[in-house]
């Protein structure tokens, strides 16, 4: 079926040049003019140069899924019942696997923590092989201004199941870098997969977009005490603005909860 395929292929390229299937250690290579275009491996296909999709009107169904085309200037999906336009993933919102008490050290402090655990070797989530992690980008969401304005953030959580089958979401901030302007469901396979509590300062604003917050909980994320002063957390698995500021919540600052940690695009 393989070799059909790229057969295929080869005629579609040798409308104007000279096509050919060659088997070439082991791999599939599909070559235009004596030079090499294509090669299928174990691991995938390699394509040298550009690869162009097709504008094709057909409607989007389960016969289609997973298929990608061009249309107006963008590159669409079929997810199994529409043509939904592929993000151009910038960022990273990614919920930690580790537990803290309300003494994060601060923000500074809280912003390591999220550094340390997302570059921790024997740790994985989805994009950190894309992302990158340093002390400029990686930031503790505390208070909802740590996200840039205009950009498109993937959900993603550390040492997550896998979830095979289910796309993962992505959001884009507003102006203000605020987000993330949905309801979707942050316990579920397409946002952290994992249902739990973690520190937040992060004001409640609306029931889809979370506003700019005071860091006051636990004296600052200084106080990790029971007499600590008490602290706010968000849900994974709240509704509305419950998933960043939980209002049902008000925790002892000895209390283990997780982070958020934001991977920000390189300017």
């Amino acid at each position: 079926m393989l070799k059909k395929v790229i057969a295929l292929l080869g005629i579609i390229l040798s409308h104007n040049s000279y096509a050919a299937l060659d088997s070439l250690d082991g791999d599939w290579v599909l070559k235009s003019d004596g030079q090499e275009v294509m090669r299928v491996t174990e691991d995938g296909v390699v394509i040298t140069g550009a690869m162009r999709l097709p504008t094709i009107t057909l409607s989007c169904s389960s016969l289609l899924e997973g298929s990608m085309r061009y249309n107006s200037g963008v590159v669409e999906v079929c997810t199994d019942s529409s043509w939904v336009e592929v993000a151009v993933i910038e960022g990273y919102f990614v919920l930690t696997d580790s537990t803290y008490n309300g003494n994060l050290g601060g923000r500074s402090g809280a912003d390591a923590l999220c550094l340390a655990e997302l570059t921790d070797t024997d740790n994985t989530f989805i994009g950190k092989n894309s992302a990158t992690l340093n002390a400029t980008t990686v930031k503790a969401f505390l208070t909802g201004n740590e996200l840039v304005a205009g950009a498109t953030y993937m959900y993603s959580a550390v040492n997550a199941p896998a979830t095979l089958g289910i796309s993962k979401e992505s959001f884009t901030t507003d102006a203000s870098g605020l987000g993330p302007d949905d309801m979707l469901n942050w316990s579920g396979g397409g946002a952290f997969i994992v249902t739990g509590t973690f520190w937040s300062d992060v004001g409640s604003g609306s029931l889809d977009k979370w506003a700019v917050g005071t860091l006051d909980s636990c004296k600052g994320f200084t106080d990790g005490t029971m007499s600590g002063g008490g602290g706010t957390v968000g849900s994974t698995d709240g509704l509305g603005s419950a998933r960043w500021q939980d209002t049902n919540i008000n925790s002892f600052c000895s209390a283990m909860h997780r982070l958020v940690c934001v991977v920000n695009p390189v300017d």
